[in-house]
């Protein structure tokens, strides 16, 4: 009915707690257990900012350790109409942490195959209590829509994205 531990020379260095989830080095904490481990699949897609999308390439793969997501995304659209929406990359494997309305989480560009053309620099904000990602201009803040001036119209161009939250 209680924790498994294991010691090396008379101090703790691992325990598999009662209540579920690993622990090292003494710490019994609950709230500092390892208690999820997950790989896998998901499939992103433009939510917003293009109509109608079809796809030639809709990749995505996660590893999630406690609540902390690290995902890669790689979308190419070959098909649809640029609108005035934001940009929005949905369908991310797990839904970020609301932290009181201010997004702390994001992603970047690991490959950018012509999907931005501008020389202003970007953003993406992981936007709390979703499963999207935003695209913004740093310089202002302002939201990139579909048809903002250096958006390759979304269509066969690479957006290849790594990003990083808590869910």
């Amino acid at each position: 009915n209680g924790s498994i531990k294991f010691f090396v020379n008379g101090s703790e260095r691992a325990a598999f707690l009662a209540d579920g989830g690993l622990t090292f080095n003494g710490d019994s904490g609950q709230v500092n257990a390892l208690d999820d481990y997950e790989e896998g699949t998901f499939t992103p897609r433009f939510q917003l900012g293009l109509t109608s999308p079809g796809y030639s390439v809709q990749s995505g793969t996660y590893v999630k350790v406690g609540s902390l997501v690290v995902c890669s995304i790689y979308l190419r659209a070959n098909s649809g109409t640029e609108n005035g929406d934001h940009i929005y990359v949905g369908g991310l494997p797990f839904t970020v942490l609301n932290i009181s309305g201010n997004s702390q989480y994001g992603a970047f560009f690991t490959y950018n195959g012509a999907f931005w053309t501008s020389d202003a620099n970007t953003q993406w904000l992981a936007l709390d209590n979703q499963t999207n990602l935003a695209f913004y201009r740093q310089s202002d803040g302002a939201a990139i829509q579909g048809t903002t001036s250096g958006v390759a119209t979304n269509l066969n161009a690479d957006l290849r994205l790594v990003a990083v939250y808590r869910s």
